[in-house]
């Protein structure tokens, strides 16, 4: 959405979750709940030899519904 929408460019992943908010796109609490969702796909995508299964496991079956939850804004705000 960052990009698609032409905001400013982000130097990190997270930071693209701040741009969305200061954007309007996402509130602040979403944006610091969502951090750890953030903070696991960068850890699969490069510590994934570090992961421990009981954090996977939390995420895989407490956490989607974060993603669920983020996904519903995105379609809010630009009528997907």
């Amino acid at each position: 959405m960052v990009a698609f929408k032409n905001f400013r460019k982000p130097t990190t992943m997270r930071e693209a979750f701040d741009i969305l908010k200061e954007e309007n796109i996402l509130t602040s609490e979403f944006v610091q709940s969502f951090g750890n969702i953030v903070g696991f796909r960068n850890a699969v995508a490069h510590n994934y030899e570090n992961l421990r299964l009981e954090v996977i496991y939390d995420v895989l079956h407490n956490k989607l519904k974060e993603v669920e939850v983020f996904l519903k804004h995105i379609e809010d705000k630009f009528s997907l």
